[in-house]
């Protein structure tokens, strides 16, 4: 590992990666622009933002003037990859997963009003799938207990030898 490289997966490195094209572009999602086609209110409903924008509704940033204009060849190849990706511009996720989302929800809710009981189970298993990631400190807490006993030994052992 060296500075400014990334421990993940390929399919994590290429979701950061368009990330930060989205964000360089965009200024974070405070851009008025929009793909081709499609007004921002459109996309505002389609997102279901209702008018918040950027991931967790940041509101920072200058629309990616700036990056424009220190870098007017990437900012157009960002927005054409942003385009042929069908990305949100105000939200950075994908119209397409959106759509997707928003029909497998309809078909969850259409199987509800036919069958409960299986619709119940649905729904438990998406909660356990929809689990926020835990947090370092909670992922090592064993190591951290480890070690906090092996620093205790070794500081008594210390202590004990200088008597």
């Amino acid at each position: 590992m060296t500075t400014g490289s990334v421990s993940a997966t390929e399919a994590e490195r290429k979701l950061l990666a368009g990330r930060t094209r989205w964000w360089n572009s965009t200024g974070g999602g405070s851009t008025k622009r929009t793909l081709a086609g499609q007004p921002a209110e459109a996309q505002a409903q389609q997102s279901g933002s209702g008018g918040r924008t950027g991931f967790g509704a940041i509101k920072a940033g200058d629309g990616g003037l700036r990056f424009k204009e220190q870098w007017p060849e990437e900012d157009e190849e960002n927005w054409k990859w942003m385009e042929s990706e069908k990305i949100d511009p105000q939200t950075g996720r994908s119209l397409v997963l959106q759509q997707q989302q928003a029909r497998a929800q309809e078909a969850v809710a259409a199987a509800a009003a036919a069958k409960p009981e299986e619709a119940a189970m649905t729904n438990g298993r998406r909660a356990t799938i929809d689990v926020a990631p835990q947090s370092w400190l909670s992922k090592n807490k064993w190591y951290i207990v480890a070690a906090a006993v092996f620093a205790y030994v070794l500081a008594a052992r210390a202590l004990g030898d200088q008597k």
